[in-house]
């Protein structure tokens, strides 16, 4: 009779490694100036983070495929306040069942028809959004497996010394804190670098 294989609980590779802090590393609070947003049914194909597959610790949450898009759509660009945006994360369930709650703060300024239209057409809509850390690198909110709840908010302020702005939260379930997303970011002003933030092709260019 032939052995049987022994089960094992180290089926999936095992990525960890030393966590360093390093002396004089500079670490950037906050949000890029601007955030990138697509309506999940733009998206005809979701690039996947690495995860087990991924050949370093570093690259575990990083998507480095490009997500493939429908014909002639984009993302949009939506600029943001300064020093008003920010994301959170928090863990969810129980032991063996447990994901996260990733939650992205988005505030734009003004509460014009722009703005309004917006916030009011992303309410009931499942979305996939990008938002650049300080350094360029964008990290994802909304996948496959989870679908995106938004909130749409607006103030008028009361004085002439108050802030207008429109606010939009998402909160989105995933396996993981949000993703890196290195792939290319198609916009009506070129195409963006997920991993550094920069504009790489230029519109007349594409």
């Amino acid at each position: 009779m032939a052995d049987q294989q022994k089960k094992s609980c180290t089926e999936s590779a095992d990525l960890y490694e030393d966590l360093l802090k390093c002396p004089g590393a500079k670490r950037l609070p906050g949000t890029g100036r601007k955030v990138y947003l697509s309506p999940r049914r733009w998206i005809t194909q979701l690039a996947k983070p690495q995860l087990e597959k991924a050949a370093s610790m570093k690259d575990y949450l990083v998507i480095k495929e490009s997500h493939k898009m429908v014909a002639d759509k984009k993302f949009i660009v939506a600029y943001l306040s300064t020093d008003k945006s920010n994301f959170s994360s928090e863990s969810q369930g129980e032991n063996g069942s447990k994901t996260m709650l990733n939650k992205l703060a988005l505030t734009f300024p003004g509460t014009e028809e722009e703005q309004s239209a917006l916030a009011s057409m992303l309410l009931n809509e499942d979305i996939i959004a990008l938002i650049p850390q300080r350094n360029g690198k964008c990290r994802q909110f909304g996948d496959d497996n989870f679908e995106c709840s938004v909130a749409p908010a607006q103030s008028s302020g009361s004085s002439v010394t108050d802030e207008t702005n429109t606010t939009v939260e998402l909160s989105v379930g995933c396996e993981t804190l949000p993703p890196f997303y290195y792939g290319d970011i198609p916009t009506s002003e070129g195409i963006y670098s997920g991993e550094t933030g920069e504009l790489k092709v230029t519109t007349g260019d594409v």
